[in-house]
Formats: structure tokens, C-alpha cells, sequence
């Protein structure tokens, strides 16, 4: 990594032509606080706010070889470096490739404005367990490339990037937050080059509807464990056993995602993930939402059916995902809409979840297209529940999110940002590692949870002894609020039917 750091500090002949200069000028002072006119500004972005210009500008003005642009979560980093893009190229400068560790990531750099963006593994050649077998791809010298969420770049993979833009004469902008998750493979290295070489860094995150959790995750990031009273006093927090913890943060999920919300489930580890969705696809057939069956087989022994959200786990590029051009990528979210289509029937009918409308709350979708039923064996989970890793990068109007006390400061920061109206932690105060001294056995947790579920269905109060923790009344309300909002979305089409 010593040679990448030399890379970066090796002066290249700074970028004060005239065009650029310019457009960075404007940008730089048509940046305001207030509300912005979508119909006076360029498709590709919008005016940038004063921290945005003035990062813009630095990065891309200085006589580096590489900058460092840090944000924390929701403060409009690829929004800025798609500016970014469209000022290089209006200016004349050259080419503009975006770079990201997933196809997912690299789709939204497209999505924004970053026509040519492409994740590392691709854009450097990389082969299964051959690093850079099939060589990188061509740079046009005076070449401009956004590293998108670096801080999920290994070091190597930077490295290899900052010796290709050494040969070529290009410019790097590393952005990314490096107090979020690191790669899992050799991680690090966008936090080197911050230590290392300073950064410009946007001062506010723009995400959250209420000022309180702007500032509360700002804190967060910082790893302020004062911060936690902030969310405990507006009632973010949520405690109790492992059973207690984990169904309270899927009722949570599942209320706003029956009340129509863009909700996101936050779990540390892919069996908690696994188990959380099973729960909402259980749910969500005995309301209705999802068929009963047929069901197809999906990778860890999953199951689904139409109606199902999954999501892809593989980039297949010979699979065309709904769109001209578009491939299926890693993290796709699917919606089964037919079984059994095609000769055969040994494929399925599936369509991709491309937006949603943060007023209407309403999705929008590609065109259906078809999956073979061995991909969905080997490369498909349900898309209910989440981990933090695939979490990030992603905005949501609410979160709920798992918190069992084995994560990172990072981690926990990642997943408590992904929500604009709201975002709960769960967290299990009770371990499960404790000795446990109480005479006589225990039924397991998920048979406690049936009985008490059937006892809430049937109208009846829950018993003491059937509670998660004997001897504890549970004398409340029978219908919880996830089954009121069920059976209100179940009745309002009939009522319309009948008028």
C-alpha cells in the first residue's frame, strides 16, 4: 500500500483549465440552504449545497493525483460525484468512470449520471481466485474515476486503481465514509489514505426528517455512547430476550410494511436475516400478500412463491433483468409474479424493483423476465430481512433493526441511518451465553411464540405460563397493531367493492 500512498502524493498538473474552473465556480455559488427548483436544474444532478461545491471543488481543482471526499450517512455523496462527473465532462476534460465493489452500487453511480461505471472486479479483470487474470480495462489518459463507497474497497483493489491512474495521467476521487463498514477482504484503506493524505469531508447529512437524529447519528458515527439517551427519550430503543428483541423488531418491520412504508430489517448475521424473513413470508400468506403455493426452492433452504420479494445474490450477465442493457446483478430485489413459465416450466416469472416513490409510497418495476429455477436454488434468499453489509447504501423511510450486542460501532451506525422518518433499535439485554438456573426445562422460544400467536388470532388473552419469559402476564391488548393493519388493507377493497 506504500506505492499507492506515493501515487496519491505525486503531483499531476492541476486542473485550472478555464471551462472547469468555471463550471465549479458556478456551482460554488449557486449553492444555498434553501429549497431547490427541480425544473431549473440539469437532469443529471441539482445545484450542490455550499459543502458539496466547495468538496467538488477541491477535489478536482487540487494538483494531487487523489482525494479523499468523506460524507457521513444521507449526506449526498453520490449526488455530489455525479456532479461532479457531468461538470468533467461539460468541461471538456475527458472520460468519467465510476468504480464500486458491487454491481449494485456501480448501477446506481449509472442511475445518477455516471453512464460508464463498473464494480472492481470487472473494471480490474479479476478471475475467481486470480487477481487481475484478464487484465483491466482501457483508461483514456485525463481520465476522471469515482470510487464509490471505497471504504468497502480492499486494499488491493485501490492500490491496483491508483497504479493504473499513475500510468494514464487520470484523476481519483476516493469517496466514501471511512467510519462505515471496511471490506471484508483486506480492508482499510480508504481510512489509510484519510489519515494519510486529509480529506474534504460534507458537513451534514440531509436524510433524516427530524433535526434531533441528524445530529444523533452524527454522534453515532463518532462512537458517543452518551447518544443512546437521545434515542432512548424519543423512543428508538427497544430491549428484552432474544426472543423478545427479535419479534418486537419484525412486528415493527412488518406494520410499516403492511401501512405501505419503504421499511428495511436490520439483523448482524444472515441466520438471523433468514430467520426474520421466514416470519414475514409465514405472515404475509396468511394475510394474503404472498399465494400458499406452488413454491420454488431457494438457496439455504428457503422457500417462496408468487408474490415473494427475493433478492439475487450473483452477477449473471447472460440474464437480461427487465431493461435494455441492464444484467442481473448482485442484491436485486425480485418479486415472484408466476410459476412455472417457460418450456418446461424450469424457469420463473419474476420482475425487478427498480424505485419508490417517497410520496406515494407506490414501487415502480421493470418488465417481467424469466429466471431459471437453478439460480434461484443456488443465488436467491428472501429479501424481508437484511444484513448491515447489504444494507448499506441504501435509503429507506424506516429501519428496524436487531441489535444482539456482538456488532461494530460501524455496523450499528450503518444500519441505524437507512431510515428518513425513523430508525429502532431492538436489542437483546438478556444473553443468551448466560448460565441459566431456573429448575426444570424451558420450551424452545419459536413453540412459546406459536402459542401465543394462536392465542392472539383466536381473540383469546394470552396465558401467563405461554408467555416468553414464564410467569409474566401479558394482559394487554389482544390485537397487536401489525394484525389490526392487516385486516384493515384485507377490508378497505371490499368495502370499495360494495359501494
Amino acid at each position: 500500500m506504500a506505492e499507492a500512498v506515493a501515487a496519491v502524493q505525486q503531483a499531476q498538473p492541476t486542473f485550472t483549465e478555464a471551462d472547469l474552473i468555471r463550471h465549479l465556480e458556478v456551482q460554488l455559488h449557486q449553492g444555498n440552504d434553501g429549497p431547490v427548483n427541480r425544473d431549473e436544474v440539469s437532469p443529471v444532478g441539482s445545484r450542490l449545497r455550499p459543502d458539496q461545491a466547495a468538496a467538488a471543488f477541491w477535489a478536482l481543482t487540487s494538483a494531487r493525483r487523489a482525494e479523499v471526499l468523506a460524507g457521513p450517512a444521507g449526506s449526498g455523496k453520490t449526488w455530489t460525484v455525479a456532479e461532479m462527473a457531468r461538470i468533467w465532462r461539460q468541461a471538456g476534460m475527458g472520460e468519467v468512470i465510476g468504480l464500486a465493489t458491487s454491481q449494485t452500487a456501480a448501477n446506481i453511480l449509472a442511475d445518477a449520471g455516471v453512464s460508464r461505471a463498473f464494480n472492481t472486479a470487472r473494471f480490474l479483470g479479476h478471475l475467481e481466485g486470480r487477481r487481475e487474470a484478464l487484465g483491466a480495462m482501457p483508461v483514456a489518459p485525463g481520465s476522471l474515476l469515482i470510487l464509490d463507497e471505497a471504504s468497502m474497497m480492499s486494499l488491493a483493489d485501490i492500490a491496483a486503481i491508483l497504479a493504473i491512474a499513475r500510468r494514464t495521467g487520470s484523476k481519483v476521487v476516493v469517496t466514501g465514509d471511512h467510519e462505515q463498514l471496511a471490506a471484508v477482504e483486506g480492508g482499510g484503506a480508504m481510512m489509510l489514505l484519510a489519515r494519510r493524505m486529509g480529506f474534504v469531508q460534507l458537513a451534514e447529512p440531509q436524510r433524516f426528517a427530524s433535526e434531533w437524529e441528524r445530529d444523533a447519528t452524527l454522534r453515532l458515527r463518532m462512537g458517543d455512547v452518551t447518544v443512546l439517551t437521545e434515542y432512548q427519550e424519543n423512543g428508538r430503543l427497544r430491549g428484552g430476550t432474544p426472543e423478545e428483541a427479535t419479534e418486537q423488531a419484525y412486528r415493527g418491520w412488518l406494520a410499516d410494511y403492511l401501512s405501505g412504508l419503504d421499511s428495511v430489517l436490520v439483523a448482524r448475521t444472515e441466520d438471523q436475516a433468514r430467520e426474520l424473513s421466514r416470519r414475514a413470508r409465514d405472515d404475509l400468506i396468511r394475510y394474503g400478500r404472498v399465494a400458499a403455493g406452488p413454491q420454488v426452492r431457494l438457496a439455504a433452504g428457503e422457500h417462496a412463491s408468487a408474490g415473494d420479494l427475493i433478492i439475487a445474490r450473483r452477477n449473471n450477465r447472460a440474464i437480461s433483468a427487465g431493461q435494455n442493457g441492464r444484467d442481473l446483478a448482485n442484491r436485486d430485489i425480485l418479486q415472484i409474479t408466476a410459476m412455472a413459465a417457460g418450456q418446461g416450466g424450469n424457469r420463473i416469472e419474476v420482475r425487478r424493483l427498480l424505485d419508490r416513490d417517497p410520496e406515494s409510497g407506490q414501487s415502480s418495476w421493470s418488465a417481467p423476465f424469466w429466471l431459471p429455477r437453478r439460480y434461484l436454488a443456488n443465488h436467491a434468499t428472501l429479501a424481508y430481512a437484511t444484513t448491515a453489509h447489504a444494507a448499506l447504501g441504501r435509503t429507506t423511510d424506516t429501519a428496524h433493526v436487531l441489535v444482539d450486542g456482538l456488532a461494530d460501532r460501524q455496523g450499528l451506525y450503518v444500519a441505524m441511518s437507512r431510515g428518513r422518518i425513523a430508525n429502532y433499535a431492538y436489542c437483546i439485554t438478556h444473553s443468551p451465553r448466560l448460565a441459566d438456573i431456573v429448575e426444570g426445562s424451558r420450551r424452545a422460544p419459536e413453540l412459546d411464540r406459536v402459542i401465543r400467536l394462536d392465542a392472539e388470532r383466536a381473540g383469546l388473552p394470552a396465558r401467563a405460563n405461554d408467555s416468553p419469559a414464564a410467569g409474566r402476564s401479558e394482559d394487554g391488548p389482544v390485537l397487536d397493531q401489525v394484525t389490526v393493519t392487516a385486516w384493515r388493507g384485507r377490508a378497505s377493497p371490499r368495502r370499495k367493492t360494495a359501494a
